[in-house]
């Protein structure tokens, strides 16, 4: 068994934070619905009242990124498929 490195956290400690998702939000064509805000398990979404997109509407955000556990609950919900997980 190999020795661990002093001041190294553990592999899959390493591994983690290299598997965070982040969630992509195509802000031009979403229309604001808040599904995905109703459904995401986290509630990290929210629609931005202070902006709006070129048709408008109130585009969605995310407020915490590393708190997404990569569901696909707001994926899956959008009627518009304006949103993408990376993983």
């Amino acid at each position: 068994m190999r020795a661990r490195r002093p001041g190294k956290p553990p592999r899959a400690a390493r591994r983690e934070r290299c598997d965070m998702a982040r969630i992509m939000v195509d802000e031009g064509f979403c229309k604001g619905c808040g599904l995905c805000v109703a459904y995401c398990p986290k509630k990290i979404l929210t629609l931005n009242g202070e902006e709006l997109n070129s048709s408008g509407y109130t585009p969605v955000t995310v407020t915490d990124m590393a708190a997404c556990i990569a569901c696909g609950s707001c994926y899956r919900i959008c009627p518009d498929c304006v949103i993408t997980i990376e993983k």
